[in-house]
């Protein structure tokens, strides 16, 4: 378990290589912030066995490994439906006796969706059932130097239509704060802020491209944090308080930053009309003070 104080502690498993395996054939109260919590489980996930085989237009909301990481595959931009076309969740051996999870992911009827791995609650529940994955008590980052490590290895990625496409590899991080400045839907009925961190981005809808932006649901800053190369396996440090400062700043938070608490965490393919695989391995979050 990856547990983060006030002096930080780093959690890191060891890296192999992997081969690509195709998609086909494999793989309500509020939470008040705590000054030391327990967080982020299975950091190298070494998570067991575990497949779901081929899931078809079907929504899908899991916690295979109990109190640990979950897995999601929904579509999220029509209230009315929250099948997505296809996904497929792993458990792999990388050939040196390490684990790595594995998540495809294909939305092809034009509804905004994804396929995650996810810790954590912001909303107080989920579009297709009950929460049953970890849920950390809120980590505070006012004062704290926040780095957060991943090893990623980017497999499938395809545009489905020639210009209604678009598909990113990111890590979500959401946050809130009794502090925030308008009401919403999440646990603290405050509307949140989630940075959509991206190791890939395609797209080819008109004018798209990752930007920072409001809707009715939450603040939404979006960044290329670095490139995940083809069919190798990267390693990716990310320095999560430059970010938390710069989203901050865009959308004038500056009065909710003192009480600004992590509340989930997402490793995710967000898809429109496309399809896309990837696997991950050596997750972390290192906290320290300024």
């Amino acid at each position: 378990m990856l547990r983060l104080g006030s002096a930080g502690l780093i959690v890191l498993a060891a890296c192999g290589t992997a081969e690509s395996l195709a998609p086909d054939a494999r793989p309500t109260a509020p939470d008040a912030p705590a000054p030391a919590a327990a967080a982020l489980v299975a950091p190298d996930f070494s998570l067991g066995s575990f497949d779901t085989g081929n899931l078809t237009d079907a929504c899908t909301q899991l916690a295979p490994w109990g109190d640990s990481w979950g897995i999601d595959a929904e579509t999220f931009s029509a209230p009315d439906t929250h099948a997505i076309s296809g996904a497929r969740f792993l458990v792999y051996d990388r050939g040196d006796g390490n684990e790595a999870a594995y998540f495809f992911g294909k939305e092809s009827e034009g509804r905004w969706g994804f396929v995650r791995f996810i810790e954590g609650d912001m909303w107080g529940g989920g579009n297709c059932g009950p929460i049953g994955w970890h849920r950390f008590a809120p980590v505070p980052t006012h004062g704290q130097n926040v780095q957060l490590r991943i090893s990623l290895y980017r497999d499938t990625t395809e545009l489905l239509t020639s210009s209604q496409s678009w598909i990113m590899f990111a890590i979500n991080v959401w946050f809130s704060s009794p502090d925030m400045p308008k009401a919403g839907g999440d646990k603290l009925h405050r509307k949140p802020l989630v940075m959509d961190l991206a190791f890939h981005h395609e797209c080819n809808i008109a004018g798209c491209r990752l930007r920072n932006y409001e809707d009715d649901s939450a603040y939404h800053y979006q960044a290329l944090v670095g490139e995940a190369p083809s069919g190798s396996w990267a390693d990716f440090d990310v320095d999560l308080s430059q970010h938390v400062a710069a989203a901050v700043s865009a959308f004038g938070l500056e009065a909710a930053e003192p009480t600004l608490a992590l509340y989930q965490v997402e490793i995710l393919v967000e898809l429109r009309n496309a399809a896309g695989a990837a696997s991950v391995d050596d997750y972390s979050v290192v906290t320290s003070p300024r």
